[in-house]
């Protein structure tokens, strides 16, 4: 029997058509194309290479151990149960209670039962401005703001049950396509475009355009985000910035010491670490510290994930963060001992994750955790129990259970509680 890890290499080496949002972020951000389309562009030969050095990493990492990687139970949301595009490229939770899908074929509201699709019509005021979402962020008051590709931010109205978009004047036809929003901490919003960091007043639609220390001309801001002392955070393709605490002067952080890394994604646990997730692989920054932490895979074998774009991030229990990768599925982390382990799509199993190709991580109140994928999306409810494979033998169907990573509760029963929105 081939393991699975070798036949996620064939399709790897087989395949090479970027994902749509990928894509469209190579396209949009040419700061980015060169590590995207590095795979894609390759010729057959480098292809086989790069397939049989894969290949050849997880053939050691199997054969030093029998350890098989967690298998954590997924309830699917695809576009067979009503999503207008099976690559999920946004999730939040709003204020009533309702979870929001951005995909490119415009946004989803499910009520725990069913879809609700809305998409841009030409000429309907209050609809959708545009249909390839990019970005999701439910502000404090509850209140849903979607960032598009090329037609600004649109906040969602819940008594008129329609959109209102706020697009800065400009000559230009398109507004920059908007990666990432996070409140000021009043009644405005940051906002992270490939252009660089606009601040959104919503009472009179205007964008006030901010600096970042030492950068000339444009630099692409993909994820901000807010700490407790309200500065804000912003991960770049020149680096870490941060504000002050009026939340206006960024300025470099120099967490990497000399190195040069594109910050991707940004997360603050409970314990006030900064998770980051970059073009190649993840680091933590503890608050006490001054120089980021790389992480590194504890399993046996090279650490694979030193050289994967970690695309998405979530805290999918006290002290355990998910590391959605480009590809590979998700890294889980022990916040506490950094071990991790590796969540994968596992075709002979139809409740594993949807797809490796992880483009977005959220949870819920409820305490599920949502994982947006090239291939649908994935719940899966710690709340309620997730059965699992990986115990203290890591073998499959062995009765031991590895407690410490958070994601191994034995199933109570097979209830489901859908999460229910309220109008």
């Amino acid at each position: 029997m081939i393991p699975s890890h070798w036949k996620r290499t064939r399709i790897m080496a087989k395949s090479r058509t970027l994902p749509p949002r990928y894509a469209r972020l190579a396209e949009a951000d040419p700061a980015r194309r060169p590590f995207l389309r590095s795979w894609r562009g390759m010729s057959s030969p480098g292809l086989v290479c790069a397939a049989l050095a894969l290949l050849l990493a997880a053939t050691f990492s199997f054969a030093q151990s029998s350890v098989r990687q967690a298998d954590v139970i997924f309830d699917h949301l695809d576009q067979k149960s009503g999503l207008p595009s099976p690559v999920v490229q946004a999730v939040s939770q709003d204020g009533h209670g309702f979870l929001w899908v951005g995909t490119g074929s415009g946004v989803s509201r499910w009520d725990g039962y069913h879809f609700r699709n809305y998409q841009f019509e030409v000429g309907v005021p209050g609809a959708l401005p545009d249909n390839n979402i990019y970005s999701m962020y439910t502000d404090p008051a509850g209140t849903l703001w979607i960032g598009t590709k090329s037609r600004g931010v649109a906040r969602y109205d819940t008594v008129r049950d329609e959109f209102q978009t706020f697009v800065p004047a400009s000559k230009e036809k398109a507004y920059a396509t908007v990666y990432s929003m996070v409140t000021d901490g009043a009644k405005g919003l940051w906002v992270a475009t490939y252009k660089g960091i606009d601040l959104l007043n919503p009472a009179t639609g205007t964008f006030t355009p901010v600096a970042l220390e030492g950068i000339k001309g444009r630099v692409a801001v993909v994820t901000l985000v807010r700490d407790r002392e309200g500065r804000i955070w912003a991960g770049t393709t020149s680096g870490l910035f941060r504000s002050d605490r009026q939340g206006r002067h960024f300025t470099l952080q120099p967490v990497f010491g000399k190195a040069n890394v594109r910050v991707w994604r940004l997360l603050f646990d409970r314990e006030g670490r900064l998770w980051i997730g970059a073009t190649q692989g993840a680091f933590v920054l503890e608050p006490s510290e001054e120089k980021a932490r790389p992480i590194h895979e504890t399993t046996s074998g090279p650490s694979l994930l030193d050289q994967e774009s970690v695309d998405a991030i979530c805290e999918g229990a006290p002290g355990v963060i998910w590391l959605g990768t480009f590809g590979q599925g998700i890294v889980v982390v022990d916040a506490k001992t950094l071990e991790t382990h590796r969540v994968v799509h596992d075709p002979a199993y139809s409740t594993s994750l949807p797809s490796d190709m992880v483009v977005t991580l959220s949870t819920d109140p409820a305490g599920s955790v949502w994982v947006g994928t090239s291939k649908g999306l994935g719940r899966t409810d710690p709340s309620s129990g997730i059965l699992t494979f990986f115990g203290a033998t890591g073998v499959a169907g062995q009765d031991g259970r590895n407690r410490g990573l958070g994601c191994d509760r034995r199933a109570a029963d097979e209830r489901r509680s859908p999460l229910v929105g309220v109008e």
